[in-house]
């Protein structure tokens, strides 16, 4: 059995994370370390696999195979490389030619540069598996650009049959050419040891040390995290009792001795929890009863002020904003109207006393009623229409004289005075309701300070 294929054997019965790292140092590149990714994901894997994390890791470890790698086939068979032929978009190589192999011996190939030798080499590494695979196939530069990947066709002698194998860059290896193993000084390890004698690690083997190192690196990491987790916590536990010194103590280095001694029962841990139990009755027997004495009081409370909230609503039902500020309104339409009306009352008469005396007020009564029952029946007095005449002197009314009739009519029927103490005795039972209330609502209550103050001037005014 090969080195590689005793190191598969010797990998697969290593636990899950420790198996795929194997795997990846495998089939990574020889002279390159685990890239940052795949370190990434085996360590997550081993958080995992030692329940770490909450909730479990999407990526499945993985055991190395021997189709992964080259040389190491998953059923053996006695393969020879015959020729490569049929490339395209392989570097330079036209898709004529054929590179042929010969079945037995050594075939050297050899030619200038640029021409070929590499490209064939690249094709044979990424087909075979080879552990080097950061170079990749690329088109002629020099030819039209083309979104197609390389291909190209394997030509071989298995179990002495003629067979080929179709490769596409990025496609999935075949498992008949694992069984080619393909070397360069990329896949292959040379070490000088002290008396500078050159020697090549078997094939695989220096996937130990580089193992060794990861997982010394991923142990780090997850005993850096262990210190750095939150102590557990039991809000039952009060943090100043032996139990809670205990789970502060815990560690990776706590023994199932020391678990078992600290969980242990015994004989005076019962008897206390009895005493503990007993004085807890005791002490609920009377906290009941302040409790239910308690609960008896607030619930007076409650609906008294049930009771208090009810009337209060319904004593200031009709006190809302609207109501308050058509009051307003009314008181102030009333107060421009009697001030209208006084000032008219400034206008000077040709004779002293009108307007002003209960003789004056005698004499327009008459002079109203004289002039609805006889002089202007079912006219409203006075009239001031076409032809119209001054009931007393049986003049005809001129422009001046009608102005002054009519003046006397408003001075007389005006009750723009009366108005104004309706809406402001409107105004004073509306504060006076919000004042009186033990209560506020929401309403109310923006009005108990900003509205009063409006009340206030109001009727001041």
């Amino acid at each position: 059995m090969a080195a590689i294929d005793q190191i598969i054997v010797w990998a697969k019965g290593l636990s899950p994370w420790l198996g795929d790292l194997v795997r990846r140092h495998l089939i990574s590149s020889a002279e390159f370390e685990l890239s940052e990714s795949d370190y990434k994901d085996v360590l997550k894997i081993a958080r995992n696999e030692f329940k770490l994390d909450d909730q479990p890791h999407p990526i499945a470890p993985i055991y190395p195979e021997s189709s992964m790698l080259s040389g190491s086939a998953s059923s053996t068979k006695a393969v020879i490389l015959k020729s490569i032929s049929d490339c395209k978009r392989v570097n330079v190589i036209k898709e004529t030619e054929v590179l042929p192999f010969s079945e037995k011996g050594v075939t050297v190939i050899y030619g200038n540069n640029g021409v070929g030798k590499s490209g064939y080499a690249r094709v044979l590494k990424l087909a075979c598996s080879a552990r080097d695979k950061k170079d990749v196939v690329i088109p002629n530069i020099y030819a039209p650009t083309s979104v197609e990947v390389p291909t190209a066709k394997i030509n071989l002698i298995v179990n002495g049959a003629p067979e080929s194998v179709d490769w596409v860059q990025g496609g999935p290896s075949s498992d008949l050419l694992s069984n080619i193993a393909v070397f360069d000084s990329r896949c292959a390890r040379v070490i000088i040891d002290e008396k500078y004698e050159i020697s090549y690690l078997p094939y695989g083997a220096d996937v130990f040390e580089k193992v060794v190192a990861s997982a010394s690196r991923i142990k780090a990491d997850i005993e850096s995290a262990l210190e750095n987790e939150i102590a557990i916590q039991d809000s039952a536990i009060h943090p100043e009792t032996t139990a809670a010194a205990f789970l502060a103590s815990l560690s990776a280095t706590t023994t199932a001795e020391q678990i078992e001694i600290a969980c242990s029962w015994t004989a005076e841990h019962e008897a206390g929890l009895l005493e503990a139990i007993e004085l807890q009755r005791v002490s609920q027997e009377g906290a009941v009863t302040a409790e239910i004495s308690r609960l008896s009081k607030s619930k007076e409370r409650i609906e008294a002020t049930s009771n208090s909230i009810n009337g209060f609503l319904q004593t200031t039902a009709a006190v809302t904003k609207d109501a308050v500020q058509s009051s307003l309104v009314t008181l102030d339409a009333s107060i421009k109207a009697n001030a209208i009306a006084i000032a008219e009352r400034q206008v000077q008469e040709p004779l002293s006393g009108v307007a002003a005396t209960s003789e004056w007020e005698i004499l327009y009564t008459a002079a109203k009623k004289y002039s609805e029952e006889v002089a202007y029946p079912e006219r409203e007095y006075p009239y001031i229409g076409d032809g119209s005449a001054c009931v007393l002197c049986q003049q005809p009314l001129g422009d001046g004289a009608k102005e002054r009739f009519q003046r006397f009519k408003r001075f007389v029927e005006d009750k723009t005075a009366d108005d104004v103490r309706a809406a402001r005795a409107a105004i004073s039972q509306l504060r006076k309701t919000v004042q009186d209330s033990s209560l506020q609502s929401d309403e109310v209550a923006s009005l108990s300070v900003e509205g009063v103050k409006e009340f206030d001037k109001a009727v001041v005014t």
